[in-house]
């Protein structure tokens, strides 16, 4: 009951009165209850650097009922205040009495990645009606989620890393293109078809001449927390690897991935047994695996092409021994299991886009080192001579063997590819014959060219039977 008082009233006689007049008026109020509400509210943690993620992947789940007898049109909105401009909203159509779980997928803003630590933030996730043009919020719910700084994560799978392999970061690009560059000056080429294999060369090397040096992670090893996903890990940006010059086997694996899609190689990524390494595409088809110039044992074929693998931990060695190191991890897999833990990162990028943040401090790009064919080849003679045929030469028109009563002559071409080894019985030989037994037509000064002589040779029946 409310009683309300008027100032002045009007007699029945049109005589106005100066005594208030009092009314009373009854009001009732009703409680009106919306239709649909929100029953479960799940949301995970959030991670900075998979900010691009959430736009396509749920970072949760939502149960919202329907209690009314029609269907209802009610729109879903998630907000995360201070990190993301506006509400991100979808729409929803529920049927009548019906319970619906809804993916909830959010727009956060790039400032994420400054977020360096761990902090409590509070998620708000909303419901509204629509009734023709004007729209209430019928329930909203807020829930307090973790958000993780810039580099942390979880490991789910091996391609989580393909979203700190940026290529298109500029401290990545200008280290890349100036490295590249600068060998290009130097040697006016980068080779075919081994185009691919100099240019992962000359990055590791520049990798090497830059400082940076593998440094074991001995709290958060990856073999240790990469079956446990609810441990939470830490991956370095590339730039800040370049800076820092140290990392460990994961940071080193998405720097030089990063470089090497800078350089417009396609990389891959493989999770080994309590380690992670990398792959990278030769260029060379399967057909034409055999102009590397390595055993077959040394590099892995995938779907139609010729694929290198590299443990980068090795950086401060050689690329022979990352390539040696690559290829016994690749060994000690099952041949069925290895497919199953390798990963394209262009099709990982399609789940875990890359994002880099700003660094104040500029990354230092290679000084204008001198390449020589022995700084990255490195291992054995055999190995220093077998990887200095991909670098390219200088031409050779003519050698000539005066010794010799037949006078043998043979271009030097930049790239010949082996020739299989056939002697006069018909059999394939797996060498060629020793320089003891080789006529002196084919001592010549380049070990390489005696052994390509001696092959044509022996293929021709001229030399003596192949051990």
């Amino acid at each position: 009951m409310a009683r309300v008082q008027v100032a002045g009233c009007v007699l029945r006689d049109l005589n106005y009165s100066e005594q208030p007049a009092t009314v009373a008026v009854e009001v009732f109020y009703q409680a009106i209850v919306s239709p649909v509400r929100l029953a479960e509210v799940h949301l995970q943690d959030l991670f900075a650097s998979f900010y691009k993620t959430y736009n396509t992947q749920p970072l949760g789940t939502v149960q919202v009922l329907n209690d009314s007898p029609d269907s209802v049109a009610a729109p879903l909105s998630f907000f995360l205040p201070e990190y993301m401009r506006r509400p991100s909203e979808q729409p929803l159509m529920l049927s009548p009495q019906s319970s619906q779980q809804v993916e909830v997928k959010a727009l956060l803003d790039e400032q994420v990645l400054n977020v360096r630590e761990r902090v409590p933030v509070q998620a708000e996730v909303s419901l509204a009606v629509a009734s023709g043009e004007q729209r209430s919020i019928a329930e909203k719910a807020k829930q307090e989620v973790l958000l993780h700084g810039r580099g942390a994560l979880t490991w789910e799978g091996v391609g989580k890393a393909a979203a700190f392999i940026t290529p298109d970061d500029p401290p990545v690009s200008e280290f890349a293109r100036s490295t590249l560059v600068t060998f290009e000056e130097q040697f006016k080429s980068l080779g075919k078809p081994c185009r691919n294999l100099l240019r992962a060369m000359v990055l590791l090397e520049a990798l090497k001449q830059h400082g940076v040096r593998y440094i074991p992670d001995a709290n958060t090893p990856y073999g240790k927390i990469s079956a446990n996903r609810s441990v939470v890990d830490h991956i370095s940006y590339p730039a800040e690897v370049l800076l820092q010059k140290a990392g460990d086997c994961d940071d080193l694996t998405v720097l030089y991935g990063a470089l090497l899609e800078n350089a417009g190689v396609s990389t891959a990524l493989v999770d080994a047994p309590g380690h992670i390494f990398l792959l990278f595409d030769s260029g060379v088809s399967r057909q034409e695996g055999y102009k590397l110039p390595v055993e077959e044992k040394r590099h892995v074929t995938r779907g139609d092409r010729v694929w290198i693998p590299v443990e980068v931990t090795k950086v401060g060695e050689s690329f022979v021994a990352a390539w040696r190191a690559g290829a016994e991890e690749v060994a000690a897999l099952d041949g069925r299991a290895l497919w199953e833990k390798v990963v394209d990162v262009a099709d990982a990028w399609e789940v875990y886009a890359p994002a880099s943040p700003v660094f104040a401090e500029k990354v230092a790009v290679p000084a204008r080192w001198r390449w020589t064919r022995t700084a990255s080849t490195g291992g054995s003679r055999a190995e220093m001579l077998t990887l200095s045929q991909c670098l390219p030469q200088k031409p050779i028109e003519k050698v000539r063997d005066t010794p010799s009563p037949q006078r043998q002559t043979m271009k030097r071409v930049r790239w010949p590819p082996p020739l299989p080894l056939l002697p006069a019985h018909g059999k394939e030989c797996s060498q060629p014959p020793a320089a003891a037994q080789m006529p002196r037509a084919t001592s010549v000064k380049n070990p390489w060219q005696s052994s390509l002589v001696a092959r044509t040779l022996c293929r021709r029946g001229k030399s003596p039977p192949c051990a």
